[in-house]
């Protein structure tokens, strides 16, 4: 038995590869492979909310070990049930976890390969603030401002940088490059299936600064969910747009920041040749705050005119529903 791992960064095209993985099933089989999905805890457990809650880094290293024996054996069954022999698992968060034991348990079950991507951090670190301040809120509190929260996202990289060391041998490294799906065949020997296109997960200025206005009104951490489900921005009182875009979309710093972490990617050059700290590129520009709020609106009215056809539809099967009551 044969585990490929895609194990991130987050933000490099790690969504376009999952929807590719997901739709690739009549291929993977072809090659004798199977996709496996996201979640780890669906092969320890099966479906359910106890697999969705599961995180496999806060763990023991003995109930690591249990349950990599646990999901090694239920992948080998299903394997079997499509002469498959190697079973692909993407998630972006096993290179950031502490789950070492876990997988020295499964090397030492089957043969395992790991790959990951990493990106420039003068481009990583803004787009994974609007990721993970502005379109989800992962911290309790209110919205971070950029220069709060991209010391802690840069810590990522070397967390990534430590669960590489460790496993050397069974990692393949690339730079994260634009055609992801095909780099990752090239890289894996892994076939998608054709006319893939790259999914990516982007919003508009105008549309983080919604999202993180609504996101702000709470104190715990906001998935994009709620937000989509229903925009209750409009029953609170008003928030304060022009101190939430200088906080949000100014990225001064990001050089400076890279530049007094240079130690943090040493060992993506020393290694892998990755340079991302002999010529950083200046500060990202600012949002044009105007602009910003110019495309604020067109999404407000667009808002306002689905929630009025919305509201509309209900009012027209409530008044069937009344009429058939007569």
């Amino acid at each position: 038995m044969e585990y490929i791992f895609h194990i991130g960064m987050g933000k490099t095209g790690t969504t376009s590869l999952q929807s590719a993985l997901s739709s690739s099933e009549g291929v993977l089989n072809e090659q004798s492979m199977i996709y496996l999905g996201r979640s780890v805890g669906q092969w320890c457990f099966g479906p359910g909310k106890r697999a969705r809650s599961f995180r496999l880094g806060v763990q023991s290293a003995e109930e690591q070990v249990r349950l990599a024996r646990k999901f090694h054996d239920r992948v080998v069954a299903k394997a079997a049930s499509s002469d498959a022999r190697t079973a692909i698992l993407s998630n972006e968060g096993i290179g950031q976890s502490d789950a070492v034991p876990f997988m020295q348990t499964l090397m030492d079950l089957a043969d395992v390969r790991m790959i990951g991507y990493v990106r420039d951090p003068a481009e990583w670190l803004p787009s994974a603030y609007k990721q993970w301040a502005l379109r989800v809120k992962s911290t309790k509190g209110p919205i971070p401002s950029y220069a709060d929260r991209a010391p802690s996202l840069l810590q990522k990289y070397a967390k990534f940088a430590d669960w590489c060391r460790t496993f050397e041998s069974h990692v393949t490294l690339r730079p994260y490059c634009k055609d992801v799906l095909t780099d990752f065949t090239e890289s894996t020997g892994v076939h998608l299936a054709p006319s893939q296109t790259k999914r990516l997960v982007t919003s508009e200025d105008a549309d983080l600064l919604l999202r993180a206005t609504f996101n702000g009104r709470f104190d715990g951490t906001v998935l994009r969910k709620p937000f989509e489900n229903a925009v209750e921005a409009a029953r609170l009182p008003p928030a304060g747009i022009d101190d939430l875009v200088s906080r949000s979309f100014d990225f001064t710093g990001t050089r400076s920041l890279i530049e007094q972490n240079t130690g943090t990617f040493d060992y993506f050059r020393d290694t892998h040749g990755m340079d991302f700290t002999s010529d950083i590129p200046p500060d990202p520009a600012p949002s044009d705050p105007q602009r910003i709020r110019e495309r604020l609106l067109d999404y407000l009215i667009e808002i306002q005119m689905q929630q009025a056809r919305r509201i509309g539809d209900l009012e027209l099967r409530l008044s069937k529903q009344a009429k058939g009551a007569d």
